[in-house]
């Protein structure tokens, strides 16, 4: 019984072992990173489609596909969408001339289905799979590669900013408890993981309308995701006070030297 349990051990020690030479050897190089963008939000919020929303008489939707293209670590990219914006976006895409773009496809009901619709896609040599909403149109290339890169160090990497709200649980209309503060932070897209752990977890997802965030499903496989540094202007489109907020940022970055 102490030899099985000691042979058990060594196996998992050695593969632990072996899982820390391959993050460091795919440190040392680019790894292939296949971004898997999400565009098919139903918009009800914003009240109009927010990602066909032009700013500055570019689609929302064309700031994203950009960044990726941009990202020195994005090797692929693939765009779902709903069925509905499939045709235009499919358009959009094509108009761009992608060097990277490797396919366009239609979405599910949830978040979750449209990233598996996404996820048949990847390539099999994908080491890695950045998530992206598309319906953050700043997040820049840079900021998209440090993303990347932070991945390459653990299960996966998410930005994310800390909460300056105090946040208040509350069931059947009553306060039930409140979070320390400091324990708390906004997550913000790209989201980045290491490709084998993150198509495992999927795997062994049961159900997905409550995943509303991709680093749940790391959560929920118990896999150690990192954290790196989110943006303030790394803001999501979701209501129509933040196209305000938008156009004040497009205009911000027009002075940047």
């Amino acid at each position: 019984m102490m030899f099985v349990a000691k042979k058990n051990l060594t196996g998992k020690l050695l593969a632990l072992s072996a899982r820390g030479f391959q993050m460091a050897a795919k440190k040392k190089r680019k790894a292939f990173c296949s971004a898997i963008l999400v565009a098919a939000g139903a918009s009800r919020r914003m009240g109009q489609d927010k990602l066909l929303l032009e700013l500055e008489g570019k689609p929302v939707l064309v700031y994203a596909l950009q960044a990726l293209e941009a990202s020195e670590k994005v090797s692929e990219i693939i765009v779902v969408t709903s069925a509905e914006l499939l045709p235009k976006v499919t358009a959009i895409c094509s108009m761009l001339g992608s060097q990277k773009l490797k396919a366009v496809v239609k979405g599910g009901e949830t978040r979750m289905e449209s990233v598996r619709c996404g996820l048949s896609q990847v390539s099999k040599e994908a080491e890695l799979i950045a998530i992206h909403d598309a319906a953050r149109p700043f997040a820049d290339a840079a900021f998209i590669s440090e993303v990347i890169e932070k991945a390459k160090d653990s299960a996966g990497a998410v930005p994310v900013l800390p909460v300056t709200d105090t946040i208040k649980v509350v069931e059947g209309g009553k306060i039930v408890s409140t979070p320390r503060r400091s324990t708390l932070f906004a997550a913000q897209t790209p989201q980045a993981f290491d490709a084998d752990l993150y198509r495992a977890a999927v795997e062994r997802l049961k159900g997905d309308e409550e995943i509303t965030d991709d680093s749940m499903v790391m959560e929920a496989m118990g896999a150690g995701v990192s954290v790196t540094e989110g943006r303030t202007y790394n803001i999501k489109l979701t209501r129509p006070e933040d196209i305000l907020r938008a156009k004040q940022i497009l205009e911000e970055r027009k002075k940047e030297p």
